[in-house]
């Protein structure tokens, strides 16, 4: 593990501002989300350097060979070009989008408006017609080609072929807001919830773990 010190840089205008998201480019080019102060390029011997602002906080970014580096904010999902960011344009107004997420060539981003992919220059909304808790999603995880673990204010979803249905096997279900989703190298799922920690084996076996646990 390296840590990296970088000389703090005061602007006003751009009000308080962290690092929610970091990217890797192909030419090893570390890329950072920054909320209000925008994207960020990294370099890990001279600093930092803006690279771009959007009209709202940059959430979310991820590299991908086919687009380049793609920046998600409060308001759209743009792609970088040069120093400058170019608007997709969205098939549906974006809500919010929170979280770009990749699934082998797939490209999906998690939004308080539903959950959109980007399919070559469509960027679309597959569930606009779910009510506002569904469609308040934070988190996915892949479970195959066809299969996304959905996590949304209304509890664990799945996006099976297209359709959104409510989660339920053996007996697990979730019905609080859901806001991380991993997967355990053992295979046990880890689900973020509105106030513990969630653990599934993805059989008969769950564990939730609460402030009285050691949460913090």
């Amino acid at each position: 593990m390296r840590t990296f010190s970088f000389k703090e840089e005061r602007d006003a205008s751009t009000g308080a501002s962290r690092i929610l998201d970091l990217a890797l480019d192909d030419k090893g080019t570390i890329w950072a989300a920054c909320g209000n102060f925008g994207l960020v390029r990294i370099d890990p011997n001279s600093g930092f350097t803006r690279v771009a602002q959007a009209p709202t906080p940059v959430s979310s970014i991820l590299w991908d060979k086919r687009y380049g580096l793609l920046v998600a904010t409060a308001g759209n999902l743009y792609i970088l070009k040069g120093n400058s960011l170019e608007v997709v344009s969205p098939a549906s107004k974006p809500v919010n989008l929170r979280k770009l997420f990749r699934f082998n060539d797939r490209i999906f981003a998690a939004s308080a408006g539903g959950i959109f992919s980007l399919e070559g220059k469509q960027f679309r909304n597959l569930i606009p017609d779910e009510d506002q808790m569904t469609t308040n999603v934070f988190a996915m995880l892949a479970l195959n080609e066809d299969s996304i673990f959905i996590g949304a204010e209304s509890g664990l979803h799945l996006l099976l072929k297209g359709r959104l249905l409510k989660f339920s096997e053996a007996d697990f279900s979730i019905s609080k807001s859901v806001y991380f989703i991993i997967r355990s190298k053992e295979g046990d799922f880890w689900f973020g919830t509105a106030d513990g920690l969630i653990r599934w084996d993805g059989g008969s076996n769950v564990h939730e773990y609460i402030v009285q646990d050691g949460l913090a």
